[in-house]
């Protein structure tokens, strides 16, 4: 079995460079207790019931959610995270990223290009 190359783009979230996994099968965007932990602990976390479970299936130990200022190129906006226990990414961007920013995803197995409105980010 061959390892398969996954859409990923390096983001900003309050000044921090992060990788983020782009995926399309995510309702929502999250990043990791650990990335919390340690960039974001500062920033206060907001309770929620919302529940979370894997592909598979599984619950996520869902920690809350907390609001980050979130930089891809020129786009820039406050965003919720919702925080992950024992997440395997640092972060996941999804379908709610996707349609907010306008944007959409290409990868040719060596770069992850952004679009907005038909028009390639530089």
């Amino acid at each position: 079995m061959t390892p398969v190359d996954l859409p990923y783009v390096l983001i900003l979230l309050n000044e921090t460079f992060i990788t983020a996994l782009w995926d399309t099968g995510e309702e929502k965007s999250f990043i990791s207790e650990e990335v919390y932990r340690k960039y974001f602990s500062y920033r206060p976390r907001q309770k929620t019931k919302d529940k979370v479970v894997t592909a598979q299936g599984a619950p996520c130990c869902h920690l809350g959610r907390v609001e980050l200022q979130i930089r891809i190129r020129e786009f820039q906006k406050t965003w919720e995270f919702h925080i992950l226990n024992n997440m395997q990414y640092q972060c996941i961007l999804g379908i709610d990223f996707m349609k907010e920013s306008k944007s959409i995803a290409t990868s040719n197995n060596t770069s992850f290009v952004c679009f907005k409105r038909n028009a390639i980010m530089p």
